[in-house]
Order: structure tokens, then C-alpha cells, then sequence
């Protein structure tokens, strides 16, 4: 769960840095914004940490999470990957060439988690293990197209 908050926020900082530069996005300024961010997402899981219950899946190994801090961590992930939607959608009209290629597949990658929390949050919310899957493969898949557009 720690990682997909820093997969979040990584993809902000990305848009911080594109839109401006690289020393004014690392200033206290953004980068304090996101570490409190990211520390506020993930502080729950140390007290409300994922448990593991092999006695409802028996064939599948699956964390209980509570309902109201799943809801509240994944609404505000769709609310970060968002943000970065629409900002590569902004800077893909203001760039050219290979940089728009390259941040085409960033907003494809994007779209593609975003659709992936929804089903995780669905999934956790109604208890479907199997749309807690499709979830993963479908954070695996945007992975795969944001790297895709990083090693161009």
C-alpha cells in the first residue's frame, strides 16, 4: 500500500518538475506539500495496518483493510492521479515532438491506475477478490506504459 502512495506522488513530483523546473519542484515548497501527503496517506497503515485472513480465502491470500481508511486513501490517490491526468493532458498540448510522445504514454499510463483504484476501491468496498485482481494487473499495466514513456 506504501508503494502505490508513492507511486502518487512520484507522478505529481513528475508533473511539478515538467511544468516548472527541476530546482523550484524540489523546493520546500512542492516537495513538503507532497512528503506531507504521502506521509498523511500512509500514517493510517501503521495503526490500521492491512490484516491477513487466510480463513475467508482459503486458495488466495487477502488483507482486510478497514472500510472507511481504504475509502479515505484511495479517494485521495484517484485525487492525485487526477491532477496528473489533467496536467499531462495540458503539457501534451504545449509540447512537441518526442516529449509529447513521451508524456502521451504518462497520461495513457495515468488513465489506466486511475481505472485501476476505482476497481481496487470497489473491489474493497464489496469485498470481490477477484476486482481487487483485475485492480492489479491493472496497476501493473499502467507501470508498464509509464515506463514505456520514461525509456523512449
Amino acid at each position: 500500500m506504501l508503494f502505490f502512495n508513492f507511486i502518487a506522488i512520484s507522478l505529481v513530483m513528475t508533473v511539478f518538475v515538467l511544468e516548472k523546473f527541476p530546482k523550484i519542484a524540489m523546493s520546500p515548497k512542492y516537495l513538503g506539500t507532497m512528503l506531507v501527503i504521502f506521509i498523511l496517506m500512509s500514517f493510517g497503515y501503521f495503526i490500521w495496518f492491512p490484516i491477513v485472513d487466510p480463513v475467508l480465502y482459503p486458495n488466495i491470500i487477502n488483507t482486510t483493510t478497514p472500510l472507511p481508511w481504504l475509502v479515505f486513501v484511495n479517494i485521495l490517490r484517484m485525487l492525485l492521479f487526477g491532477y496528473t491526468v489533467v496536467k499531462y493532458a495540458m503539457i501534451t498540448k504545449k509540447t512537441e515532438g518526442e516529449a509529447k510522445r513521451r508524456i502521451r504514454w504518462f497520461f495513457i499510463g495515468d488513465i489506466i491506475f486511475v481505472i485501476g483504484l476505482i476497481f481496487n476501491l470497489f473491489g474493497g468496498i464489496f469485498n470481490i477478490v477477484e476486482t481487487e485482481i483485475l485492480a492489479l494487473i491493472l496497476f501493473n499495466l499502467g507501470a508498464i506504459i509509464l515506463a514505456k514513456g520514461f525509456f523512449m
